[in-house]
């Protein structure tokens, strides 16, 4: 049978395991969804971890996510950026060779751009 095995000091869950017979760190009680960390308390399943550091999980979660959502943000504006970099030197630079100057200047304005992006992110995070 499936058991949940916890720390009989503290009640603490420590893993799930399979077993013949129930031991006294063994819990048949399976361990409910939604706990950080789950805890055998008088009978029943509890939250083990203190509510502020639950608070601190959750708004670190929302800074990743905040990360995340501006790093494709960059992406997207240097992919327009790169085309339209492209399309203005369809129009302006006549020659091939005036084109990759004007390209290189352009793609080290989007690299230094890029950069003072990511390291804004970095102080955020």
């Amino acid at each position: 049978m499936r058991y949940a095995k916890i720390d009989i000091a503290t009640g603490i869950f420590i893993e799930d395991v399979l077993a013949d017979k129930q031991t006294p760190d063994l819990i048949a009680t399976a361990v409910p969804r939604g706990l950080y960390w789950p805890k055998w308390s008088n009978g029943q399943w509890v939250e083990g971890k203190p509510q502020v550091e639950i608070d601190a999980i959750k708004v670190a979660q929302v800074v990743v996510m905040q990360a995340e959502t501006n790093k494709r943000t960059i992406e997207e504006y240097l992919t327009t950026a790169i085309q339209t970099d492209k399309d203005y030197l369809a129009i302006t630079a006549p020659t091939a060779a005036q084109k990759e100057v004007q390209l290189n200047k352009l793609s080290r304005q989007n690299i230094r751009i890029m950069r003072l992006l990511l390291n804004k992110l970095d102080t955020v995070e």
